[in-house]
């Protein structure tokens, strides 16, 4: 996949990163990130920050997410304006696809169209079904509106078992404007269903079935799931996993002690955190390595082929 800031090779991991001063750890290592992976993706949150700072991009392909997630938090609501769907949350901060598409288009290589989570427990149809149509509705909006020709635009798909997946796969491949289509579908929604393998096998396998370009899993950072993500048929996941676990000075290598709060240090915690992004890309690892998935893929855009 061609990018303005270099070629990606799939199979990928893309590891989580954030912008501003929240996340020290982050800042601690974002200067090694060039020399570790092929690209970073940041939420569409923290990806605000380039816009008064662009010197914080770490300079390698940068995929900035739709900023669904922020659906999930306690008295976010779906809202409607325009025929266009956005999340508005309780402070009232509202989250536009003309808003994410915008920033994307100003900052990133890859972007996802702006989605809305179906999570197990939204479990009346008529509100999956809203959020169902209204990720395809946005969708459909940022392909036409995507004025940056190098930009990869993913579709974003939410679904809530493999027979909606599949329909919207389907519907995504169909979706096309002045010859250009998506360049993949992102996968959402995975998180909370992470421990339910047969669901996410049969989603992928769903979304593959109908769509032969590139298929990325949001959130999926266990060196064990991003393998089983490929083999059913995925090509690229991300996580913040091997931050997170560095913070509470856990290893993603299952064999390795947690490391004991009073011997924790910045440095320390660094230093696991690069470990255990290594763990996940390196080919020497325990794990299946990237490398070793060579299914070919069709990049839906043709402008980042």
């Amino acid at each position: 996949m061609a990018t303005r800031r270099g070629a990606l090779r799939l199979p990928m991991f893309l590891p989580v990163t954030t912008f501003g001063e929240k996340y020290p750890l982050d800042r601690l290592i974002r200067p090694y990130l060039p020399r570790l992976c092929q690209g970073i993706l940041v939420s569409h949150h923290y990806a605000e920050f380039l816009d008064t700072d662009p010197g914080q991009h770490p300079g390698l392909p940068l995929f900035i997410d739709s900023g669904g997630f922020a659906l999930l938090f306690e008295g976010a609501s779906v809202t409607k304006a325009g025929g266009l769907f956005s999340i508005t949350t309780f402070g009232g901060e509202r989250i536009s696809p003309e808003q994410v598409l915008d920033r994307q288009m100003r900052h990133a290589e890859i972007g996802a169209t702006l989605d809305f989570p179906i999570p197990p427990s939204c479990e009346a149809l008529d509100e999956r079904t809203l959020r169902f149509d209204a990720t395809l509705t946005n969708a459909e909006w940022a392909l036409k509106n995507n004025r940056r020709g190098d930009l990869c635009l993913f579709a974003s798909l939410q679904c809530w078992d493999a027979k909606t997946a599949r329909e919207a796969a389907r519907t995504y491949a169909k979706m096309n404007y002045q010859g250009r289509g998506f360049a993949g579908i992102a996968i959402g929604g995975m998180v909370p269903r992470l421990k339910d393998s047969e669901y996410v096998q049969s989603v992928i396998e769903a979304v593959r079935a109908e769509w032969s370009g590139a298929i990325h899993v949001f959130g999926v950072g266990s060196p064990t799931m991003v393998r089983n993500c490929l083999e059913w048929g995925a090509d690229s996941t991300d996580s913040s996993s091997y931050v997170k676990y560095a913070a509470d000075g856990r290893s993603l290598n299952p064999r390795l002690p947690r490391v004991p709060d009073e011997q924790l240090t910045p440095l320390g915690r660094m230093q696991l955190a690069l470990r255990n992004l290594a763990h996940l890309i390196d080919p020497l690892n325990d794990h299946l390595p990237l490398s070793a998935i060579g299914r070919k893929v069709q990049i839906g855009n043709e402008a980042c082929t």
